[in-house]
């Protein structure tokens, strides 16, 4: 079976982004560095499992969801009203939508 590493990158992102760190906070808090980060969130690095653990260990997921769940699933994030009305959305959905939202906006500025 081959890791959809794409798939990985994406949870990756979300998670860093959801727990408000940076590449360089993540890399630090596994013992890695910035670059690794940025080529994992890109699917450019064949992971393998002790690397696996330390992502999800630093992410606070279980290796399964990384590998495996959408990030809807992994990180809790439901679904919202079709109309864009955010009071059928949950407290932690709103903060993920904020936090990928300025996330969106400090890369374009880059």
């Amino acid at each position: 079976m081959e890791l959809n590493l794409d798939k990985i990158g994406k949870n990756v992102l979300i998670g860093r982004t959801i727990l408000g760190l940076s590449q360089e906070g993540l890399a630090k808090k596994l013992g890695m560095n910035q670059s690794w980060v940025q080529k994992v969130e890109k699917g450019e690095v064949d992971l393998c499992i002790s690397n696996i653990n330390k992502l999800s260990e630093g992410l606070n997921i279980e290796p399964i969801n990384l590998l495996f769940s959408s990030p809807n699933q992994v990180f809790n994030f439901t679904n919202c009203s079709q109309s864009g009305n955010f009071q059928n959305c949950t407290i932690n959905s709103i903060d993920l939508i904020e936090k990928l939202v300025s996330h969106i906006k400090s890369n374009k500025n880059h």
